[in-house]
């Protein structure tokens, strides 16, 4: 039912989703996978009606448990920190950085996109000084020309060429 109500989005759509990945996370025979599945439409929906907070409460909640998969893991903690960025709460979104850099499995290009919204939290929060030197960091790591693959993250440029235009800005 989430899955149906995920095509219609909006504010109206994502409150249904929401309602019914909760009801399914109480269902107390739901098989390991759709409750995974549940969890991470929950994410969305959170996102979607703006429910900030909560939603990084339920990513939190995902990036701590062992039995979701290592990427979902990465993925719910660079999320999260990309969330505090908007809020805006930058200590926030360093320290789920730092998290997510510390977590096994994490490829090259990951490695480089955590470096890059480390960077970003610096430069979002207008202290320039501070952020040149880490997107520097970026432009020599390996993976920072490779487009980022991870699910729920922005595909339009690898981490190389944001801190290029960044540093240029």
């Amino acid at each position: 039912i989430a899955r149906v109500f995920s095509n219609y989005g909006g504010e109206w759509g994502w409150g249904k989703v929401k309602a019914a990945c909760i009801g399914a996370l109480d269902l107390p025979d739901l098989a390991g996978e759709y409750r995974l599945a549940a969890r991470k439409s929950l994410v969305n929906a959170l996102m979607g009606l703006k429910e900030h907070p909560d939603a990084r409460r339920a990513m939190a909640d995902l990036a701590a448990d062992d039995n979701v998969p290592a990427a979902d893991r990465v993925a719910m903690r660079i999320l999260s920190a990309k969330t505090a960025l908007l809020l805006p709460d930058f200590e926030a979104a360093r320290s789920d950085l730092a998290a997510a850099g510390a977590m096994e499995g994490l490829a090259d290009g990951d490695r480089a996109d955590l470096q890059l919204q480390a960077a970003l939290s610096y430069y979002t929060a207008g202290d320039y000084e501070r952020a040149k030197p880490e997107l520097l960091k970026v432009l020599d790591m390996p993976g920072a020309g490779a487009r980022r693959t991870t699910p729920g993250r922005d595909n339009a440029c690898t981490p190389a060429q944001e801190a290029r235009l960044r540093l240029h800005l």
